[in-house]
């Protein structure tokens, strides 16, 4: 938190590029002072499709949301009182004038975000985090493995991505290759 009080002393903003998932166990980027937090919903049941197509997310401090291009989602109550999802605000000119409006939104990626809406509600909060801790205890277990071996993480914090300090890189490359194991 001391280097977002630092750059917002420096009048520049936060933006912090997350995945959903990670979200689900750790804190979030808006409650210590992100300005802005944006990602791939991929993780939410899209299958990898060769770097994309997936839907990302983009969400910002209230202070900011009438610079934001496109639409904002917010929670409403339905007919039973329950939470539920709404279009709170979208940019007018998007019908009014074309031209002249200030956002872009790809409506071809409505299927792949209604993908992964479908699937955090099915695994609901309880399941996301128990899918999070699941993902994190795997890439614990392979720094472990990976420390056995003579290699040590390069970070101590990590959700899922382990990055390795080697000698050289080329040949555990090829070596895992030649194993079929997928690393990059």
């Amino acid at each position: 938190a001391n280097i977002v009080k630092q750059v917002h002393a420096a009048e520049a903003k936060i933006v912090f590029a997350t995945d959903l998932l990670a979200l689900t166990v750790l804190t979030p980027p808006g409650e210590w002072g992100a300005d802005v937090v944006c990602g791939s919903a991929q993780r939410f049941g899209v299958p990898m499709g060769f770097g994309g197509p997936h839907a990302a997310f983009f969400a910002c401090q209230e202070s900011h949301k009438r610079k934001m291009p496109g639409r904002i989602i917010g929670v409403s109550r339905d007919s039973r009182g329950k939470p539920a999802l709404r279009m709170a605000m979208q940019t007018r000119e998007q019908h009014i004038r074309r031209d002249k409006a200030t956002s872009n939104i790809c409506t071809a990626q409505a299927l792949l975000a209604n993908t992964a809406v479908a699937y955090a509600i099915y695994h609901g909060p309880d399941g996301l985090q128990a899918i999070a801790r699941k993902v994190h205890a795997a890439a614990r277990v392979f720094a472990k493995g990976v420390e056995r071996l003579g290699m040590k993480a390069k970070y101590v914090d990590f959700f899922d991505t382990v990055t390795l300090s080697v000698k050289d890189a080329a040949s555990l490359k090829q070596t895992c290759e030649k194993h079929e194991i997928n690393i990059r």
